[in-house]
């Protein structure tokens, strides 16, 4: 065993045991731990109990052992690397040479750990362009492997992104909320719409039901009284036209069963008859309409006329025609 390894046994196991001198360390140590951190071996007297050793080489060597410690600790080593470092020293190197070797150590550290620095912030750049947290994830586990205190600006930009990467999906989230919601409304007001166009358009079928039940015309495609012929339609136009002067014909209708005739036409058969027997406008001299044939006039007829004057029945009206004293109705 050589002579730094011997001396640095010898006096922390003259100090572990309170003994004030190494010459009196008589019991022979094996590995013990040094400062929690290195072993050595401790070989003390001979059998004369004279110690080979002084106390002033103990205490020196002691004393440069701690110093190399004390300076390796500030260096960027990994315990393990500090252990072989202060190993080295025990076994024979010297000071200066075992601080060549822990410095350059550190340095080949340092670079390794600026490459890890560099590969995080480039991840980090990654998770930033393509919102990417599982990237943050990425970097921090890189960083783990960092020996060196300096790395707080790349833990910083790792927690700046993850802000950013938040915010951003926040943002996003927002945007697909006010999307959803923006649609959900445009749907129940389309549903609203067409639940309104629905019910308009089954309440005008309604009214038209009811109208034709009533024997009120009603209105087409076209703008104008829906009307269509029938045998039975062409028969009642010939019978009220026959009547004398078309005018005092109540008798006629009775004597004739037109009456019966004209309540077994539709209403579009009877709408018909009126249109055939007045003409265009059906007749409608007072009011400026005869002759004329439009929405219009057939909206005063069907006001006017039939409702005006026949409670809605266009029925009721054909068996009026040529009852009066004047022509016509």
């Amino acid at each position: 065993m050589n002579k730094q390894r011997m001396i640095a046994a010898a006096a922390i196991a003259a100090l572990t045991l309170g003994i004030s001198g190494a010459s009196h360390a008589k019991q022979v140590w094996a590995e013990e731990p040094i400062t929690n951190r290195i072993t050595v071996t401790a070989e003390t007297v001979d059998r004369s109990g004279t110690n080979e050793l002084s106390q002033r080489e103990d205490v020196e060597v002691i004393k440069t052992y701690h110093r190399l410690e004390e300076a390796i600790d500030k260096l960027n080593l990994t315990d393990a690397q500090k252990d072989v470092m202060l190993n080295n020293f025990l076994d024979g190197d010297t000071y200066a040479f075992t601080m060549r070797s822990a410095k350059a150590q550190a340095n080949a550290n340092k670079e390794e750990d600026g490459k890890l620095i560099s590969q995080a912030d480039k991840i980090i750049s990654e998770g930033q362009a393509n919102l990417d947290p599982s990237k943050l994830d990425e970097a921090k586990a890189q960083l783990d492997g960092v020996l060196l205190a300096d790395t707080a600006p790349t833990l910083k930009k790792i927690e700046a992104a993850s802000v950013a990467i938040k915010a951003e999906q926040e943002r996003i989230a927002a945007e697909e909320a006010a999307a959803k919601k923006s649609a959900e409304e445009a749907a129940a007001k389309a549903a609203q719409e067409k639940a309104a166009a629905e019910t308009a358009a089954a309440q005008a079928a309604q009214a038209t039901a009811t109208a034709q039940a009533n024997g009120t015309p009603y209105f087409g495609a076209d703008g104008l009284l829906v009307e269509r012929t029938s045998s039975t339609a062409e028969r009642v136009i010939t019978l009220l036209l026959s009547i004398p002067g078309h005018a005092n014909g109540a008798a006629y209708h009775a004597s004739t069963g037109l009456d019966d005739m004209i309540n077994s036409l539709s209403v579009e058969e009877a709408t018909h008859v009126i249109h055939r027997i007045e003409g265009a406008g059906f007749g409608q001299t007072g009011a400026g309409w005869a002759g004329i044939d439009s929405t219009a006039s057939h909206q005063a007829f069907l006001d006017q006329q039939v409702h005006g004057r026949f409670d809605g029945s266009i029925h009721a009206l054909l068996r009026a025609w040529g009852t009066f004293s004047y022509g016509g109705y």
